[in-house]
């Protein structure tokens, strides 16, 4: 499995709660992304970076879909181009979910 790291700077004086919204309108999307297991959408507790953290099957459809969708995306909302970490995820546990 592959976990990629998706980060990129937000303007200053973006609206964080909109920022919020934005990403739960955002998550459909995603939903049928080829080889995708598992995305987080985060925000920095400072506010000034965000992004996304996925895991995948494996890191040639984390490269496809993160290049031709993602990318594009972030740059057409954000005026940006993230920046993208490929990391081998050998081995998943999975914790107990909050109730």
């Amino acid at each position: 499995m592959t976990i990629t790291f998706t980060r990129f700077s937000l303007s200053k004086g973006t609206d964080l709660d909109q920022l919020r919204a934005s990403f739960f309108a955002a998550g459909p999307l995603f939903e049928d992304a080829p080889g995708l297991v598992r995305k987080h959408f985060i925000i920095a507790e400072d506010g000034r970076t965000a992004g996304g953290v996925y895991l995948w099957e494996d890191r040639d459809a984390a490269a496809s879909f993160l290049t031709t969708f993602v990318v594009p995306l972030i740059f057409e909302k954000f005026g940006v181009e993230p920046t993208i970490e490929f990391f081998e995820s050998p081995h998943v546990v999975e914790g107990a979910l909050p109730a």
